[in-house]
């Protein structure tokens, strides 16, 4: 709101370095001045290098407010939604497990791959109703912390909590998450039936999830995501796509096609994208 307000005499910013602050002894503004607006897009995020000061300008003055980690003075909570989690979020999940239960994890070529970070090697097995059990004993650990927290600090409930898959293409294959991906046609289906079921049992929370890599393609079977779950969608290295072309350029087709997909399953959708591709140089 400030910063909408220092706009009215002239000021502008465009860029870290780049602002314009007239010098001017007085400004006008009518009386009956009344500026009231509402975003189209809740959640909106521009990722940044800049740090501390720097940063919260940056998204305060463009309406951002995706970001954590915004250094010393700044409203965390204000500017990333109050989200639990930011992504690859299995391996927090997956540590709050009991030990020596190999079957929680991705079966890959025979063998149990267990997440050590988040970045894998592997990933949870969505399909085993203990990993259900489990990720919705720790969602209500953390709810209740988060709300103690807010309740002491007077700032605003959290509003999402993220819960994807690590950052790697290790699909379970085990016969349980074989036969969901067949009935549901992809395994963005495994995923979907996943985090529906975590949230229904928080019918009042907002849940995250990625449909990346493995996860990326929308099922083609018979389901619908809940009201509380939102699929972000984050297009894959391997699929070539253009971030500054228009969604409609031939170099996107893919990418808007999954874009559709995704639509005819999902109340709720966020679309996270490169502006260049880790394996571009």
């Amino acid at each position: 709101g400030v910063y909408e307000f220092l706009e009215i005499p002239g000021c502008r910013y465009f860029g870290n370095g780049g602002k314009y602050v007239p010098k001017v002894e007085s400004f006008t503004i009518a009386g009956d001045y009344f500026n009231n607006k509402k975003p189209f897009f809740e959640k909106r995020h521009i990722y940044s290098a800049l740090g501390g000061k720097e940063r919260t300008e940056f998204y305060s003055w463009n309406k951002q407010n995706g970001a954590a980690n915004l250094g010393e003075g700044a409203d965390a909570g204000f500017y990333n939604l109050r989200q639990n989690g930011e992504c690859h979020t299995f391996y927090s999940y997956g540590i709050t497990f009991p030990e020596q239960k190999p079957e929680y994890f991705s079966l890959v070529k025979g063998e149990r791959l267990i997440a050590t970070s988040p970045s894998g090697p592997g990933n949870l097995c969505m399909w085993h109703p203990d990993v259900r059990k489990h990720v919705k004993a720790e969602v209500a650990r953390r709810i209740a912390k988060d709300k103690a927290e807010c309740e002491k600090s007077g700032g605003d409930p959290t509003r999402f909590y993220h819960i994807s898959a690590n950052d790697n293409y290790a699909k379970c294959e085990c016969p349980g998450c074989e036969n969901l991906e067949k009935r549901l046609g992809t395994y963005g289906g495994v995923t979907l039936d996943f985090i529906n079921d975590v949230a229904s049992a928080f019918p009042e929370y907002n849940f995250i999830t990625f449909a990346y890599h493995h996860t990326e393609d929308a099922p083609t079977g018979n389901i619908q995501a809940r009201d509380n779950v939102l699929i972000q969608l984050a297009c894959s290295m391997s699929r070539g796509h253009v971030a500054l072309s228009p969604m409609t350029a031939p170099v996107n087709k893919e990418t808007l096609a999954r874009i559709t997909a995704w639509k005819a399953s999902v109340k709720h959708f966020d679309y996270w994208d490169y502006r260049k591709l880790y394996n571009q140089k």
